[in-house]
């Protein structure tokens, strides 16, 4: 069934309960995959 916001409203959202909780941990940045694909490139030979 398709609901309409303005006419069926879902749970009331408890917006001090999200604030509150933890933010999520910040990726690390990792360029591991960027240098090996820059190592290949660099040595990358054209043949026929």
């Amino acid at each position: 069934m398709l609901k309409s916001l303005h006419r069926e409203a879902n749970d009331p959202i408890d917006w001090n309960a999200i604030r509150n909780t933890p933010k999520p941990v910040q990726p690390e940045y990792s360029d591991t995959k960027e240098a090996i694909a820059q190592k290949l490139l660099d040595n990358f030979k054209p043949t026929v």
